[in-house]
């Protein structure tokens, strides 16, 4: 198995031609899919199937003592 980490474009070109798993930061649902959808399409540009790509995105959370002040952070 090759994992790649990061989101740069050069860092998400090596994932899509080369990782079987693929980990990356996500500070929220929207900004997670975006990058899976991007990695997945760069696999297919290269000539893979975006299906043997596994995207693995760590979301970053905010404790606080309610919702708001989460969101605030």
């Amino acid at each position: 198995m090759i994992f790649q980490a990061g989101a740069s474009a050069p860092g998400r070109d090596l994932a899509a031609r080369f990782a079987d798993g693929v980990y990356a930061v996500a500070w929220d649902f929207e900004q997670a899919l975006e990058y899976r959808q991007d990695v997945l399409a760069r696999a297919a540009t290269a000539g893979r199937d975006p299906d043997s790509v596994t995207v693995m995105p760590g979301l970053v959370t905010y404790v606080a003592p309610s919702e708001a002040g989460a969101r605030e952070l």
